[in-house]
């Protein structure tokens, strides 16, 4: 109801991804509604923190947002038929 209120009024929704283990089997960011959210990996996967940089992971955003993502300097941008736009630390 939160995310349909936000999107009612023109907001976009972003959702920590801190802990996506306990959304296993039960839901997703996209059934909840979110338009960008983050896979932290030291917390889903018990990585050590600050592998690869703190907070690395995943973001993954909802379909409207793509366009708008960073191209890569090496990967064809995300309207090219030769796939989505790619982002790394």
């Amino acid at each position: 109801d939160i995310c349909r209120v936000a999107h009612e009024c023109g907001g976009q929704v972003y959702m920590d991804g801190a802990n996506l283990n306990a959304q296993c089997g039960l839901t997703n960011p996209f059934v909840c509604g979110a338009d960008v959210c983050h896979l932290n990996l030291h917390k889903t996967f018990c990585i050590p923190h600050g592998g690869g940089g703190p907070g690395v992971g995943a973001i993954g955003v909802a379909e409207h947002l793509a366009p708008h993502l960073p191209a890569h300097g090496v990967i064809a941008p995300y309207d090219e038929p030769k796939g989505p736009q790619v982002a790394a630390a």
